[in-house]
C-alpha cells in the first residue's frame, strides 16, 4: 500500500516519493468531486476521486491503494 506522507507527499510501495505543492493537492481534491482525476509527477500519478486520493500509479507494482 502506498501512504501519504503529508498533505502534499506520497510514498510509493517501491519507495518511491511524489512531492507535490499544498495548493496544487487542494485543487486536485476539489476537482474529484465531480469525476476521477490523476496527477503526475513522472511516470507515477496519483489518483483522486471524492474529494481524496485513492491510489498510487505505479510503472513496477501498478495501482497501490493510499492508507
Amino acid at each position: 500500500m502506498a501512504s501519504e506522507i503529508d498533505i502534499s507527499s506520497y510514498r510509493c510501495d517501491c519507495g518511491y516519493e511524489a512531492h507535490f505543492f499544498p495548493k496544487t493537492i487542494r485543487q486536485m481534491e476539489r476537482m474529484s468531486l465531480k469525476k476521477r482525476v490523476s496527477l503526475g509527477e513522472g511516470r507515477h500519478g496519483i489518483v483522486f476521486h471524492r474529494g481524496k486520493a485513492i491510489e498510487m500509479i505505479c510503472p513496477q507494482k501498478g495501482t497501490c491503494p493510499i492508507e
